[in-house]
Protein backbone atom coordinates (compact mmCIF):
# COMPACT_ATOMS: atom_id res chain seq x y z
CA UNK A 1 0.00 0.00 0.00
CA UNK A 2 2.97 2.30 1.16
CA UNK A 3 4.04 1.97 -2.33
CA UNK A 4 1.20 2.49 -4.37
CA UNK A 5 0.47 5.40 -2.49
CA UNK A 6 4.41 7.16 -3.34
CA UNK A 7 3.38 5.87 -7.18
CA UNK A 8 0.25 7.92 -7.29
CA UNK A 9 1.28 10.73 -5.81
CA UNK A 10 4.74 11.05 -7.85
CA UNK A 11 2.78 10.20 -10.99
CA UNK A 12 -0.24 13.10 -10.10
CA UNK A 13 2.91 15.78 -9.64
CA UNK A 14 3.96 14.78 -13.24
CA UNK A 15 0.70 15.71 -14.49
CA UNK A 16 0.49 18.38 -12.86
CA UNK A 17 3.01 20.33 -15.08
CA UNK A 18 1.42 19.05 -17.83
CA UNK A 19 -1.65 18.90 -17.06
CA UNK A 20 -4.54 21.55 -17.79
CA UNK A 21 -6.81 20.90 -14.86
CA UNK A 22 -4.46 21.62 -12.45
CA UNK A 23 -6.85 22.58 -9.45
CA UNK A 24 -8.84 19.20 -10.03
CA UNK A 25 -4.97 17.51 -10.00
CA UNK A 26 -3.88 19.43 -6.75
CA UNK A 27 -7.06 18.23 -5.07
CA UNK A 28 -6.42 14.39 -5.64
CA UNK A 29 -2.57 15.23 -5.30
CA UNK A 30 -3.43 16.57 -1.41
CA UNK A 31 -6.17 13.99 -0.56
CA UNK A 32 -3.74 10.99 -1.82
CA UNK A 33 -0.85 12.80 0.64
CA UNK A 34 -3.58 12.73 3.47
CA UNK A 35 -4.01 9.01 3.18
CA UNK A 36 -0.27 8.78 2.92
CA UNK A 37 0.29 10.45 6.15
CA UNK A 38 -2.51 8.80 8.01
CA UNK A 39 -1.23 5.33 7.08
CA UNK A 40 2.13 6.52 8.15
CA UNK A 41 0.93 7.17 11.49
CA UNK A 42 -0.79 4.12 12.21
CA UNK A 43 2.25 2.01 11.17
CA UNK A 44 4.40 4.30 13.58
CA UNK A 45 2.03 3.91 16.26
CA UNK A 46 1.10 -0.21 15.65
CA UNK A 47 5.32 -0.33 15.89
CA UNK A 48 4.96 1.55 19.40
CA UNK A 49 2.62 -0.25 20.79
CA UNK A 50 4.17 -3.69 20.47
CA UNK A 51 6.94 -2.50 22.23
CA UNK A 52 7.19 -2.92 25.94
CA UNK A 53 9.66 -2.09 28.81
CA UNK A 54 10.78 -4.82 30.65
CA UNK A 55 13.40 -4.29 34.20
CA UNK A 56 16.20 -6.46 34.48
CA UNK A 57 16.80 -8.19 37.66
CA UNK A 58 20.18 -8.90 38.85
CA UNK A 59 19.29 -12.65 39.63
CA UNK A 60 17.96 -12.79 35.87
CA UNK A 61 19.36 -14.21 32.77
CA UNK A 62 21.70 -11.10 32.06
CA UNK A 63 23.29 -12.54 28.82
CA UNK A 64 20.71 -10.62 26.67
CA UNK A 65 21.11 -7.45 28.22
CA UNK A 66 24.74 -7.63 27.49
CA UNK A 67 24.53 -8.60 24.20
CA UNK A 68 22.12 -5.30 23.93
CA UNK A 69 24.97 -3.26 25.37
CA UNK A 70 27.75 -4.78 23.36
CA UNK A 71 26.08 -4.67 20.22
CA UNK A 72 24.77 -1.32 20.83
CA UNK A 73 28.19 0.58 22.20
CA UNK A 74 30.19 -1.45 19.92
CA UNK A 75 29.42 0.82 17.07
CA UNK A 76 30.61 3.60 19.39
CA UNK A 77 34.01 1.61 20.13
CA UNK A 78 34.78 1.22 17.02
CA UNK A 79 33.66 4.66 15.47
CA UNK A 80 35.74 6.17 18.14
CA UNK A 81 38.79 3.24 18.45
CA UNK A 82 38.21 1.98 21.82
CA UNK A 83 39.28 -1.54 22.38
CA UNK A 84 38.83 -3.49 25.58
CA UNK A 85 42.51 -2.40 26.65
CA UNK A 86 42.18 1.23 26.66
CA UNK A 87 38.53 1.64 27.77
CA UNK A 88 37.77 -1.74 29.72
CA UNK A 89 34.78 -0.10 31.30
CA UNK A 90 32.78 0.74 27.89
CA UNK A 91 29.67 -1.05 27.88
CA UNK A 92 30.76 -2.55 24.48
CA UNK A 93 33.23 -4.64 26.54
CA UNK A 94 30.73 -5.32 29.77
CA UNK A 95 29.81 -8.69 30.52
CA UNK A 96 27.53 -10.62 33.20
CA UNK A 97 29.56 -10.35 36.12
CA UNK A 98 29.99 -6.99 35.77
CA UNK A 99 26.79 -5.97 34.46
CA UNK A 100 24.82 -8.43 37.72
CA UNK A 101 27.29 -5.96 40.09
CA UNK A 102 26.25 -2.41 38.63
CA UNK A 103 22.23 -3.87 39.46
CA UNK A 104 22.93 -5.41 42.80
CA UNK A 105 24.56 -1.65 43.88
CA UNK A 106 20.80 -0.12 42.92
CA UNK A 107 20.83 0.50 39.00
CA UNK A 108 17.32 -0.22 37.47
CA UNK A 109 18.04 -1.59 33.86
CA UNK A 110 15.07 -1.97 32.03
CA UNK A 111 14.84 -3.29 28.64
CA UNK A 112 13.01 -2.19 25.44
CA UNK A 113 11.32 -5.30 23.76
CA UNK A 114 10.51 -5.97 20.54
CA UNK A 115 7.52 -8.62 21.14
CA UNK A 116 10.11 -11.16 22.46
CA UNK A 117 13.02 -9.38 20.78
CA UNK A 118 15.57 -6.95 22.72
CA UNK A 119 16.19 -3.25 20.54
CA UNK A 120 17.49 -1.48 23.83
CA UNK A 121 17.62 -0.78 26.85
CA UNK A 122 18.09 2.02 29.39
CA UNK A 123 20.00 2.28 33.03
CA UNK A 124 18.39 4.92 35.79
CA UNK A 125 20.48 5.35 39.06
CA UNK A 126 19.71 7.89 42.17
CA UNK A 127 21.94 10.23 43.11
CA UNK A 128 23.58 9.78 46.44
CA UNK A 129 25.63 13.23 46.58
CA UNK A 130 22.86 15.22 44.61
CA UNK A 131 19.31 15.75 46.53
CA UNK A 132 16.87 14.84 43.79
CA UNK A 133 19.07 14.70 40.91
CA UNK A 134 18.76 11.05 39.03
CA UNK A 135 21.47 9.85 36.37
CA UNK A 136 20.49 8.27 33.15
CA UNK A 137 23.35 5.80 31.84
CA UNK A 138 23.44 3.08 29.02
CA UNK A 139 21.31 4.35 27.07
CA UNK A 140 21.15 1.84 24.27
CA UNK A 141 19.43 0.79 20.77
CA UNK A 142 20.36 -2.08 18.76
CA UNK A 143 22.11 -1.01 15.30
CA UNK A 144 18.92 -2.49 13.17
CA UNK A 145 16.39 -0.68 15.03
CA UNK A 146 18.05 2.59 15.17
CA UNK A 147 16.41 5.81 13.46
CA UNK A 148 13.31 4.40 14.66
CA UNK A 149 12.13 6.81 17.82
CA UNK A 150 13.28 4.28 19.99
CA UNK A 151 15.81 6.27 21.94
CA UNK A 152 13.48 8.91 21.85
CA UNK A 153 10.96 6.38 23.53
CA UNK A 154 13.86 4.84 25.92
CA UNK A 155 14.45 8.73 26.91
CA UNK A 156 10.85 9.53 27.74
CA UNK A 157 10.58 6.09 29.72
CA UNK A 158 13.06 6.83 32.21
CA UNK A 159 12.35 10.79 32.55
CA UNK A 160 8.76 9.41 33.81
CA UNK A 161 10.27 7.21 35.84
CA UNK A 162 12.33 9.54 37.51
CA UNK A 163 9.61 12.09 37.39
CA UNK A 164 7.82 9.45 39.34
CA UNK A 165 10.54 9.06 41.85
CA UNK A 166 10.42 12.85 42.80
CA UNK A 167 13.34 13.74 40.74
CA UNK A 168 14.01 17.30 39.73
CA UNK A 169 16.98 17.03 37.34
CA UNK A 170 18.55 14.58 35.11
CA UNK A 171 22.57 14.02 34.86
CA UNK A 172 24.21 12.05 31.70
CA UNK A 173 27.66 12.34 30.98
CA UNK A 174 29.20 11.48 27.35
CA UNK A 175 31.83 11.57 24.71
CA UNK A 176 32.84 14.79 24.22
CA UNK A 177 33.55 14.67 21.05
CA UNK A 178 30.38 12.72 19.62
CA UNK A 179 28.92 15.91 18.69
CA UNK A 180 26.13 14.10 17.46
CA UNK A 181 24.88 12.24 20.37
CA UNK A 182 25.23 15.77 22.13
CA UNK A 183 23.10 17.16 19.50
CA UNK A 184 20.58 14.65 20.22
CA UNK A 185 20.44 15.49 24.11
CA UNK A 186 20.65 19.00 23.37
CA UNK A 187 17.10 19.15 21.11
CA UNK A 188 15.76 17.08 24.13
CA UNK A 189 16.04 19.65 27.01
CA UNK A 190 19.89 19.03 28.38
CA UNK A 191 22.61 21.52 28.72
CA UNK A 192 25.94 21.18 29.28
CA UNK A 193 27.16 21.86 32.77
CA UNK A 194 31.32 20.80 32.33
CA UNK A 195 33.38 19.49 30.55
CA UNK A 196 36.17 17.01 32.29
CA UNK A 197 39.62 14.54 32.24
CA UNK A 198 39.78 11.07 33.83
CA UNK A 199 43.15 9.09 33.66
CA UNK A 200 41.68 6.38 33.38
CA UNK A 201 39.45 7.20 29.97
CA UNK A 202 40.79 7.62 26.70
CA UNK A 203 38.78 10.56 26.19
CA UNK A 204 37.29 13.72 27.89
CA UNK A 205 33.78 13.69 29.37
CA UNK A 206 30.97 15.93 28.79
CA UNK A 207 28.61 15.91 31.94
CA UNK A 208 24.81 17.53 30.63
CA UNK A 209 21.89 18.52 32.70
CA UNK A 210 18.45 18.58 32.65
CA UNK A 211 15.53 20.62 34.85
CA UNK A 212 12.03 18.41 35.37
Amino acid sequence: MLISQLSKIKNLFESLKYGCNRFFLLKKVIKLILIFAKFLSFQILNNFTKMKFLKVSPDSDLSESVNVLNLSHGTVAKEFGFTKDDNPSNNAFINVETLKAQLEKGIDLYLLLDGNKAAGCIAIEKSLTEIGTFYIEKVSVVPEYRHNGYGTMLMNFATKKIKKSGGKSISIALINSNTILKKWYLNQGFFETSIKDFPHLPFRVCFMKKQL
